[in-house]
């Protein structure tokens, strides 16, 4: 599915694959991110950088104890720059994380800020397809929500662990909430008559809730035939209160 090749590069990175080649002299993993010269536009020179940075970075990331920036990161990797993976990706983290671990011109940082235009649109049922959450109205300190996608339809249907929240910033805008967006690529098969039940997290310690309307997007596949699917987007609305 959609994040399969993202999660084939954090698995990587996740399982620490060692790199060498980076000058000899150099035995401290911290003086190596503090040392790194500034990179050019020479290509060589910044894959063998890149190289000790990351070695350098994926053991400070290990040591962190600073705990809420370490949950706050959810995977890193080396591609043409080092590309780091942050639920909450705003300008408050991303400082955050230079102070405690490493602030390099070659380190890119990916992940929603809470100010990416949501313009998803779903329906809260459709063909004997319902999804709703535990309660309408939430109090802000909430951190979970128990969901339950129904199948009344006469067909399998097809769903994943894979679930979107987006958040009214103002009147009428909305924003994809920051959350975790990764997740156990498999599939659910939802029988007629059944319904599959899952939890959505709110990460409120990276990303603070808000007094205003949430909501939260489901994706399931009605079965047409052996070879086709149609994906059906389904939408629950709350709201949170203090």
């Amino acid at each position: 599915m959609k994040s399969s090749l993202l999660l084939s590069l954090l698995f990587v990175t996740f399982l620490g694959i060692s790199c060498t080649g980076y000058k000899k002299k150099q035995t401290n993993k911290t003086d190596i991110i503090d040392s790194i010269v500034r990179p050019t536009a020479d290509t060589a020179f910044v894959r063998k950088n890149g190289v000790a940075l990351h070695t350098a970075l994926s053991s400070k990331i290990h040591s962190l104890k600073d705990t809420l920036l370490r949950c706050n990161i959810i995977g890193y990797g080396m591609g043409e720059y080092e590309n780091v993976y942050l639920i909450a990706n705003t300008p408050e983290w991303q400082e955050r994380f230079r102070k405690e671990v490493a602030d390099h011109p070659l380190i890119r940082f990916h992940g929603y800020d809470g100010n990416d235009v949501c313009e998803e649109e779903g329906v809260n049922h459709l063909y004997g397809l319902h999804l709703w959450t535990e309660a309408e109205v939430r109090p802000l300190s909430t951190q979970t929500l128990s969901c339950v996608f129904s199948n009344e339809s006469d067909t399998d249907i097809l769903c994943s662990k894979h679930y979107s929240l987006a958040y009214e910033k103002s009147p009428g805008h909305w924003c994809y909430l920051p959350i975790n967006t990764y997740a156990e690529d498999i599939g659910i098969i939802v029988k007629p008559g059944t319904e599959h039940r899952f939890t959505a997290r709110l990460y409120p310690e990276l990303f603070p809730n808000l007094p205003t309307r949430y909501r939260l997007f489901y994706e399931v596949w009605r079965e047409w035939g052996e070879d086709a699917r149609e994906k059906i987007v389904l939408m629950e609305e709350f709201r949170m209160k203090e």
